[in-house]
């Protein structure tokens, strides 16, 4: 379940330990395998187009025996039947699929945030390759001058440089005391006068709670008081372990809130398996299970839950 980082290399991995397996791949997107991290440079232009981001495309996985569901949602399994059932997106369709291992790879989602008017255009996510495509079309449609970026952390800041190389005054909100929060002192202050030198605000200890707009975003209202002209509004406030596939089928969640698996990638029922953002990773120096939603660690566990599996 997943065609990115985690669910790719199980299935390519899976495929090199048995070429005689049958290997299902189920990807509620319609792209498979991209890289992700890369989608702020696709909007800034140092990526001429989406397409390069991905990074295998559907053909190679045909080549290799690999069977991939594209725009298909897995809704739930059935650990004692051993059947996952599944919904086509385009017809909305629903049909059951058999299996004798499953390796679950749903990984993140969104934090969400209580705003009102986050329904209107020119509001975005970046968590798939089709929203930083929509995002990228709109900048060259409605050609915004003014954006919002709600969160300072990876995505936050990779969006703040890439509005800022396509022309656009961007403001930061950041909801905790500080900008960029997770990183050493002396790395948070470089980076907070390079946004200065760049033109781009910062506010902390605050969020926006209102947009407003008829249909498409004109303004923002804060929390701490005081509205502001607002021609775009990037949501990048952190991600949660999308783990709704899984508790489905009875799997556990470990207290980090993500799949608790063993070193083996295996979840508390029988033939499943975990691997990705969707569930924790143990820490070589402390021993203890935590969550490290990065594409590296997904890919490791991908590769580790395919030989388990």
């Amino acid at each position: 379940m997943g065609g990115v980082a985690a669910g790719m290399s199980a299935a390519m991995r899976a495929r090199r330990n048995d070429p005689r397996c049958e290997i299902t791949v189920i990807q509620k997107e319609k792209e498979l395998s991209y890289a992700s991290c890369g989608i702020p440079y696709f909007i800034s232009g140092e990526v001429d187009e989406a397409a390069s981001l991905i990074v295998r495309a559907g053909e190679d996985f045909e080549k290799a025996g690999i069977n991939t569901l594209t725009s298909h949602e897995a809704l739930r399994f059935n650990g004692i039947r051993k059947r996952v059932t599944v919904k086509n997106l385009i017809n909305h369709q629903q049909f059951e699929l058999p299996y004798d291992k499953l390796i679950i790879a749903t990984g993140a989602c969104p934090v969400p945030l209580e705003i009102t008017g986050v329904e209107k255009r020119g509001v975005f996510y970046l968590r798939s390759l089709d929203e930083g495509r929509q995002l990228h079309r709109f900048i060259n449609e409605a050609h915004p001058l003014r954006a919002h970026i709600i969160g300072s952390g990876y995505v936050g800041l990779e969006m703040a440089e890439a509005l800022s190389k396509k022309g656009i005054n961007v403001t930061l909100v950041e909801r905790a005391d500080i900008i960029m929060p997770m990183v050493a002192a002396p790395l948070r202050e470089a980076v907070m006068t390079r946004l200065l030198q760049n033109g781009c605000r910062f506010f902390v200890r605050n969020s926006i709670i209102q947009i407003n707009g008829k249909e498409k975003v004109n303004s923002v209202v804060l929390e701490n008081g005081g509205t502001e002209e607002s021609d775009m509004v990037v949501i990048a406030a952190g991600v949660l372990p999308n783990v709704a596939f899984a508790q489905s089928g009875g799997v556990r969640v470990g207290a980090t809130g993500a799949v608790a698996v063993n070193a083996k990638m295996e979840t508390n029922v029988q033939n499943v398996y975990a691997a990705g953002d969707c569930c924790e990773a143990r820490h070589r120096v402390s021993n203890a299970y935590t969550w490290l939603p990065l594409g590296t660690t997904a890919n490791k566990q991908g590769r580790i839950a395919a030989d388990n599996a």
